[in-house]
């Protein structure tokens, strides 16, 4: 079956058939291991095919019930605090760089 008969067989299904086969594929996809935001990702081009032939008057369903899978936190992304910048700050010696550049100006004329 080439993949335009296989589109066009997908696209004839009705809307339990075609709920059925998705979901098939979403458990597919899970037991794969695949990341959920892999499994999103196919799930939503799948989703945005179904409503653009669907728009187009190509299929006589839609894939809204399909939800996609919750991703996982890997990291927390919100940075230091201003207490952690202010004990930071603390600890540099600033006459240390102070003395480095004026070193730096009376030795080159110039700062780097």
């Amino acid at each position: 079956m080439s993949i335009s008969d296989a589109l066009h067989s997908f696209l004839s299904l009705s809307q339990s058939e075609a709920l059925h086969h998705v979901l098939t594929y979403r458990k597919i996809l899970i037991d794969l291991k695949l990341s959920s935001a892999t499994i999103n990702q196919r799930l939503s081009a799948l989703k945005s095919l179904v409503d653009y032939a669907r728009k187009r008057g190509l299929c006589g369903f839609t894939l809204v019930d399909v939800k996609g899978l919750r991703s996982q936190k890997y990291r927390d992304t919100r940075g230091r605090t201003v207490d952690e910048y202010r004990s930071v700050l603390a600890e540099i010696d600033l006459q240390y760089w102070v003395s480095e550049i004026m070193l730096s100006v009376d030795c080159y004329g110039t700062m780097l």
